[in-house]
């Protein structure tokens, strides 16, 4: 059996999303990409796109560049995001280095990833760095596009004011976790100068305009 739309072979059966089926296709509306499912019927109500015990696979590829390099892996059933390992530490002294305010620490992760198109990988700090350590990214967000393959690194910058609280600067040595990473589908638009935007209750009202709390 061959798609509707591409008119290729099509090793599963999906239909489109729609107000009705049109036929088995490779592409579900969902995500306006091309994703292979198991063959059923599906309902035009969009959350019922993977029900009944139906699965869905998708692969991540990722190279090692790096001998240290650790293949990241989910932790739990129902985490969002794998973790990143240091493979290499810059200006490290002995077994890692201090993160330590104005003295930011750049790690590489040894792994470059081969990202479906239509997808970014996004670079989050772990959670337990800030709240022990007020250690964040640098960038506080990293972006990985599709069409990168080069290794993947992450740098890390302290907050931390004083360390005369009690707390030690955090300590980083290859394969410590410096990050938590996640994929997200993304599409790209069209972007179209105009001289009128749509009105709108907020309007240009910034910071704040929405209120404030009301339990103090």
């Amino acid at each position: 059996m061959n798609c509707v739309m591409c008119d290729k072979p099509l090793a599963k059966v999906a239909y489109w999303v729609a107000g009705k089926p049109i036929g088995p296709t490779c592409y579900a509306k969902r995500f306006g990409k091309a994703l292979r499912i198991d063959s059923k019927v599906i309902a035009n109500d969009q959350s019922d796109l993977f029900t009944n015990g139906d699965t869905m696979t998708k692969t991540l590829k990722v190279k090692r560049v790096h001998d240290n390099a650790i293949i990241p892996k989910y932790q739990t059933a129902g985490a969002a995001c794998f973790d990143l390992h240091a493979a290499t530490v810059a200006g490290m002294t002995q077994m890692g280095s201090n993160v330590e305010q104005g003295f930011p620490v750049t790690c590489g992760t040894g792994l470059a990833f081969e990202i479906p198109e239509g997808y970014v990988m996004l670079v989050y700090s772990r959670s337990g760095h800030g709240f022990k350590h007020q250690v964040r990214l640098s960038n506080c967000v990293g972006v990985v596009d599709s069409d990168y393959v080069g290794e993947v690194m992450v740098q890390l910058v302290s907050d931390e004011v004083d360390h005369d609280m009690g707390r030690m600067p955090m300590f980083v040595k290859p394969g410590d976790r410096v990050a938590q990473a996640m994929l997200i589908p993304v599409d790209q638009w069209t972007i179209e100068e105009t001289s009128e935007l749509k009105e709108t209750e907020r309007g240009d009202k910034g910071f704040g305009s929405t209120g404030q709390s009301t339990l103090i």
